[in-house]
């Protein structure tokens, strides 16, 4: 019945090689159990009770579930599974969802005459954001953006939200919902030094607006999709530059150079994670804003 699994942030940072060797080797664990990663402290997780569920596994699975479809700013390695198959990878360093506990403050609601209703509840977890690991130990964390760079990059984006400024007026933004994606990472070979090129594909369409005006003329839409594909473009590059100050390579490089480019692979196997540092990722965005929902023009009260 096992459906999370929780290492602590101290656990990580000493190395998790031992628990995974307890985990693989058990007959009775179940490899689609989700994994996380809690900085902190874990015991206040484990001891807190969550609002709407009555298993705090149930509503730490729910939720990882809707942020990694919905919003894709969760590592997509969801299961024991997807572990076990990263790490027997060369050139492939792991990353895991982040949870943090938020301290609770629970009200008393009082009614009209005073007495004492309940308490209100409020969800006692932030889950955005990754833990980088070097081997077996954690390194570090991604935030929700550099997370968000991280599945651009992997190609693992289903749903993503992103804001963006009017065109006409920075005090104003435009939400833009990514629906349909693709990417694709290329491995280029100069000398003996590989660099990558990254070209990234979304469509999109308008979600809400607070700007006065949408004209939907040619050159204010073209503003919108160059805005949409800045923003990508940042996170992705906001994630290689941590992942590389951090010295692991979350994304799998290695690996592709591995799988597409062996002969160029081995001479640099040994000597990968100090040449992943230095590498040269080329990124190129199109960004597609086609529909503005069931209206064109804002709002207007008069």
């Amino acid at each position: 019945h096992l459906n999370v699994l929780i290492f602590s942030e101290a656990l990580a940072r000493e190395g998790i090689r031992p628990a995974l060797d307890y985990l693989d080797r058990e007959q009775q664990t179940r490899l689609i159990t989700h994994p996380f990663i809690v900085q902190g402290d874990a015991n206040k997780l484990l001891e807190h009770q969550f609002p709407m569920e009555q298993i705090g596994g149930q509503a730490l699975s729910k939720k990882h579930q809707f942020i990694l479809i919905e919003r894709s700013v969760s590592p997509w390695v969801d299961t024991l599974r997807d572990i076990f198959m990263l790490l027997a990878q060369p050139g492939q360093e792991l990353v895991l969802a982040k949870v943090v506990f938020m301290d609770e403050k629970n009200e008393a609601a009082e009614d009209e005459e005073g007495n004492d209703e309940g308490t209100r509840e409020e969800n006692p977890v932030l889950m955005a954001g990754g833990a980088l690991f070097r081997g077996d130990r954690l390194v570090g964390f991604f935030d929700e953006r550099e997370t968000a760079g991280y599945m651009w990059i992997t190609g693992h984006v289903a749903r993503a939200i992103k804001v963006i400024k009017c065109p006409d007026d920075e005090n104003k933004h435009i939400t833009v919902e990514i629906f349909e994606t693709t990417s694709e990472l290329t491995p280029i070979i100069e000398g003996n030094q590989p660099r990558f090129h990254l070209s990234i594909f979304a469509e999109g369409r308008i979600q809400d607006v607070t700007c006065k005006d949408l004209p939907l003329e040619k050159e204010f839409i073209a503003s919108i999709n160059r805005q949409a594909a800045t923003v990508i473009r940042n996170e992705v590059e906001m994630s290689l530059a941590k992942a590389q100050e951090l010295q692991t390579d979350v994304f799998g490089l290695g690996s592709l150079l591995f799988r597409t480019r062996p002969h160029a692979w081995r001479p640099i196997e040994d000597r990968w994670h100090t040449i992943f540092p230095d590498v040269v990722m080329d990124v190129e965005v199109k960004a597609i804003v086609r529909r503005t929902g069931l209206i064109s023009e804002p709002i207007t009260i008069r």
